[in-house]
């Protein structure tokens, strides 16, 4: 099995990813997507989680707070709690 680690994004110009949930396999997931150039929208059912980390307070062990604050967008969130918020809030690119 070959296994293939992407370091950075194709053609980062215009890639967006949408990660939905936010828990410990999303959030992970969304952070890493920014760190090689995805512009990345995390969304969540769970309003408590996305108050948290609009706050930039990471709640998984993986990803420290300081690392949640590197990818934040200027002005922005880390997630959605309602998929009709057309506003949505980027992670960061």
């Amino acid at each position: 099995m070959t296994e293939t680690v992407m370091e950075t994004a194709p053609s980062a110009a215009a890639q967006r990813v949408v990660v939905v949930g936010q828990g410990y396999v999303g959030l992970p997931l969304a952070v890493r997507a920014v760190e090689v150039g995805y512009a990345v929208v995390g969304f969540d059912v769970d309003p408590e989680r996305v108050k948290r980390l609009q706050s930039g307070e990471s709640y998984v062990e993986d990803i420290t707070s300081d690392r949640l604050a590197a990818v934040l967008a200027p002005g922005g969130g880390p997630g959605r709690d309602h998929p009709e918020d057309e506003q949505g809030r980027e992670l960061g690119r």
